[in-house]
Formats: structure tokens, sequence, C-alpha cells
């Protein structure tokens, strides 16, 4: 599930375009030209099934019942991808959705896949406003650093009850324990 950076390419693996990016993209598009009819009818119909697929997983369907709407959903999508638009704008996008279904209708295929990334984002966005917040890391030390202890904090968040009191009670071992380590401590010995 990825955002459409250019990096994502070589990775070995399916990749789905994230919908909420491609939502924004269509808010964007429709605002960057307001007084246009055609891109404001094409814009209203794609926001509508873009935000029909993110939302077709919380309908409690099932299996049979999601793939049957998903398909419906994807070959709106396909309609509306079809036809001739006059805007280059417009026809920009109609290219984009057909030349690039590869990587947008892989929600369609099982429920358990999105078609956004919300939840990623979600879990990151403390640290990215941090990072902006504090002007970014000023040195590549300073990323690293940065880098190392959220992984640190968000795994500990994720498998213990009070990361605070598992990070304190660690810290206060390695400052009387000469060689102790500091990763099995914290996470557990690695399994063999």
């Amino acid at each position: 599930m990825v955002d459409r950076y250019g990096g994502y390419n070589r990775v070995p693996c399916e990749i789905q375009y994230c919908y909420a990016h491609l939502l924004r993209e269509m808010k964007d598009l429709e605002q960057e030209f307001e007084n246009n009819v055609g891109i404001k009818s094409y814009t209203s119909q794609m926001k509508l099934h873009l935000s029909d697929a993110m939302q077709l997983r919380k309908r409690g369907l099932t299996e049979t019942q999601y793939q049957a709407e998903a398909a419906t959903i994807k070959s709106k999508i396909f309609e509306l991808s079809d036809r001739q638009a006059s805007h280059p704008a417009v026809r920009k996008w109609q290219d984009f959705f057909v030349e690039k279904s590869a990587r947008l209708y892989q929600w369609c295929q099982n429920s358990q896949i999105p078609a956004e990334n919300n939840y990623a984002e979600r879990e990151i966005r403390k640290v990215v406003i941090a990072r902006k917040m504090s002007y970014g890391s000023q040195s590549t030390e300073g990323a690293k650093t940065r880098e190392t202890w959220t992984s640190i904090l968000q795994t500990l968040k994720k498998r213990e009850e009070n990361p605070r009191g598992k990070l304190v009670k660690a810290f206060n071992k390695l400052s009387q324990t000469k060689d102790l380590d500091i990763t099995a401590e914290l996470f557990g010995s690695p399994k063999p």
C-alpha cells in the first residue's frame, strides 16, 4: 500500500496505490479548475467511487458480498475512465486509472486488503509531526538516532502494557550491569 512515491517501484511485491491519496488528488484537481463543469462532473463521480472503495470493508459484508461490491465499484471506475473527456487534466487521470490498473485493484481480491493506507499513516503521524516541529534532524547521526528510538518505542508500545515502565526498568538495569544485552532486556532473547 503506497502513495505513488517512485522509490516503491523497486519493491519486489504487488503494489496497491492508496485511494485516500487519490481522493486528495481529485479534490485538488477540482479546486484547481473550480469553474470547469467537466472537471467537476468527473471529480465528483471519481471521489464517490474512491470513497465507496475505502468504506467497503467497514460494511460487514461476507467475502462473497464484498467481492461483488468491489467488482461493481471497480467497473464504475473503469467506465468513468473509459469516457472521452475533453479537458486534458481529466484525460490524464483517465489514462492513469487505465494504465496503472495493476496497482489499483488488489483490494478487490480480498476484504483483508484495504483500499487505503490510513492505518499506517495514522501510526506514523505523531513521529512525522514531531520531526517537523523540531525542524527535522539536524544531522545524519540525529536522523539515525530518531529512527532507532522511534522503532524501539513503537515496538515496545505494541508489545508491552507499560512501555515506559519497561524502558525505565531496562535503563536502571543497564546502569548496574556492565555487559547487559539491552535488546534482550527490552524485547526478550531472539529465538534460535
